[in-house]
């Protein structure tokens, strides 16, 4: 996760940093920022998934399928870095 948050910040052009909380902590952030249950629960079991399995492979059968060039998490925080920004607009 810090390397995520390194490649955040160097698209951005700002240092962001993880911050490791607990599972109890994420779920009461999520939940008083107004994300509905069922999503929560979903992010919680996706989260725990993650935590039993932290080094996933990624398999590119499908990106082969379908003439799709991977792309490492540094491209795509280029890619979106508008969206990482505070500035970003929230477009419900």
């Amino acid at each position: 996760m810090a390397e995520i948050a390194a490649a955040i910040g160097e698209a951005i052009g700002k240092p962001v940093r993880y911050q490791n909380i607990t599972s109890e902590e994420r779920r009461r952030m999520m939940l008083a920022a107004g994300l509905p249950l069922f999503l929560v629960d979903a992010l919680d079991e996706q989260a725990a998934e993650r935590r039993r399995h932290p080094e996933s492979r990624i398999a590119l059968g499908t990106h082969e399928l379908f003439s799709v060039r991977p792309t490492t998490f540094a491209e795509f925080a280029r890619r979106h870095a508008s969206t990482f920004r505070e500035d970003a607009q929230v477009v419900a």
